[in-house]
C-alpha cells in the first residue's frame, strides 16, 4: 500500500517534473490527497480553495478540470473566510492561533479540510500541514481535528503522516 502512494505521487510530479518548484510539489501531494479523501459532500466538483496563497495559484491551476472519484477539481481563491461553504480543501497561510479558532470552527461546520504549513499549525488544530524535515517535503495530521471536520483519510494516507496531537 505505501508503494502505491509513492507510485501515485511519483507520477503526479512527474506532471510537474520541468518545474520542481515547492509550490509544484505540494500541488502534486494535494492532487495525490484527493484520491484519499473522502467526504459526504455531494457536490459534483471537488474544490480547491485558497486564501491569502497566491504563490499557488499557478500550479494548481493544472488540476483544473482533471477528475478524481468522479469528481471535476476547480481552483477558487476566496477574499474573505466566510466563503468557504462549497470548498472541498482550504489552503491557508501559517496564522496565529488566535485567528484559527474561528476559522477551524467554520471549516468543521461546513466540513472543509484546512492544509496550511508547518508542525505548530497542526498541534494548534489545522488538520493537514506541510512542513520540511531533512530537506523533504512532509505533511502531518492532526487526527482529532481531522474528525471534527467529518472528512475521511484513507488509512493508506495516514500511515504515511505525522501523526500530532
Amino acid at each position: 500500500m505505501r508503494y502505491l502512494f509513492w507510485f501515485t505521487l511519483f507520477v503526479a510530479l512527474s506532471l510537474f517534473a520541468n518545474q520542481a518548484t515547492p509550490e509544484a510539489i505540494k500541488t502534486a501531494y494535494l492532487y495525490n490527497f484527493t484520491k484519499f479523501i473522502r467526504t459526504d459532500k455531494s457536490a459534483k466538483e471537488l474544490q480547491i480553495c485558497l486564501y491569502r496563497q497566491p504563490e499557488m495559484i499557478g500550479s494548481l491551476r493544472k488540476l483544473e478540470g482533471k477528475s478524481v472519484r468522479h469528481k471535476k477539481i476547480t481552483i477558487h481563491t476566496l477574499s474573505d473566510l466566510e466563503e468557504i461553504g462549497s470548498c472541498t480543501i482550504l489552503l491557508i497561510p501559517k496564522l496565529p492561533e488566535s485567528d484559527l479558532a474561528k476559522l477551524l470552527s467554520h471549516a468543521y461546520e461546513n466540513r472543509v479540510l484546512l492544509i496550511s504549513e508547518g508542525l505548530d499549525q497542526a498541534r494548534a488544530g489545522v488538520p493537514l500541514c506541510f512542513y520540511i524535515e531533512n530537506g523533504r517535503l512532509r505533511f502531518a495530521v492532526n487526527l482529532e481535528s481531522l474528525r471534527k471536520t467529518r472528512i475521511d483519510l484513507s488509512s493508506k494516507l495516514l500511515r504515511m503522516a505525522t501523526i500530532v496531537h
